[in-house]
């Protein structure tokens, strides 16, 4: 579906299948140059998740949390909606590091909520001049601020703990109530914390500006030269990052569609081919890496719910 979509609207933006073949073959170094740039965006992100990890007295090796945002990113622009990348995240850094279920999805909703927030903020305060040629990204910007802060708001809720017991089995929703409160324990302790909480803005800051680079380097590139001035170029390339960073978690598997249509108001459709395929093979290199963790999220799973469930079990008799 993510290739399908994304083929068809790139299709029509480019003027037909000649086109689009034909700057696909056109396509040079600077798309590896330009996933250079997103690994080490990527590598900034994982410095901040040990960061919010030990913050919270849980330790993350670096290369098991590079591997965590690696992997969530792959399972993330397969999934609708950006959805299954911060469980990804979680899956991983709790197996690698033996920590509860909660407390690593809310450490990995953390880092969502950073690098969900300033793409919104700036996609709503940039676009405004560029209206109504923005209109797609500014409305998605709006919704999904709406969608977090009612979901997170709703898992704090009583409402959440009786849709819990109605709807799951007993020792299940034991289980699942306990660990929810391990994840907002885990997020209310990250964001109370001030100097974390400004390293942590820092750090994304600094990944997006790394990642501003991955589009600059193909606006420059000789075949696609859009005849932006440098200042333009940054701007531009900052805008349509975080425009991408918002279109991606539209309701369809790595936003295909909207988020090329969301970008038409920023991108010349020539660079927006190139940035496009750019994120998709990237996001999903990754996937190389699923093949080595799977026996060990697989056990990792398996002793959670012999111990956890158990113990929910024994709880409720006592």
């Amino acid at each position: 579906m993510l290739f399908t979509l994304s083929g068809l609207s790139l299709i029509h933006l480019t003027g037909g299948p000649s086109r689009l073949l034909h700057l696909v073959l056109e396509m040079d170094s600077s798309v590896v140059v330009a996933m250079l740039f997103l690994f080490l965006a990527e590598l900034v992100k994982a410095v901040r998740l040990t960061l919010f990890a030990r913050s919270y007295g849980l330790r993350v090796p670096l290369h098991w949390a590079l591997t965590a945002r690696l992997v969530g990113r792959f399972f993330g622009v397969l999934t609708p909606a950006y959805s299954g990348a911060t469980p990804a995240r979680a899956a991983v850094i709790a197996a690698a590091s033996n920590m509860e279920p909660g407390s690593a999805f809310g450490i990995t909703t953390i880092e969502s909520l950073f690098d969900t927030f300033l793409p919104i903020a700036v996609t709503l305060i940039l676009t405004i001049p560029l209206l109504p040629a923005t209109w797609l990204a500014f409305l998605t910007s709006l919704f999904l601020a709406s969608l977090w802060l009612g979901g997170i708001g709703w898992v704090r809720t009583d409402r959440f703990v009786k849709f819990v017991n109605r709807r799951v089995k007993t020792d299940y929703a034991c289980y699942l109530l306990r660990q929810r409160d391990k994840f907002l324990k885990s997020m209310s302790s990250i964001l109370r914390n001030r100097l974390v909480f400004t390293i942590g803005l820092t750090l994304t800051l600094a990944a997006h500006i790394v990642e501003t680079y991955s589009i600059l380097v193909l606006s420059h590139s000789a075949t696609i030269e859009p005849g932006w001035s440098m200042l333009e170029s940054v701007w531009k390339s900052f805008l349509a990052l975080e425009i991408s960073n918002v279109m991606v978690m539209s309701p369809t598997p790595g936003g295909a569609l909207f988020f090329e249509y969301g970008l038409t108001g920023v991108l010349d459709p020539a660079l927006l081919v190139w940035w496009r395929i750019t994120y998709v093979v990237f996001s999903l290199i990754p996937g190389l890496l699923i093949l080595l963790l799977l026996g060990r999220v697989r056990e990792y799973a398996r002793s959670l719910l012999e111990t956890e469930v158990k113990t929910c079990e024994a709880s409720q008799v006592l």
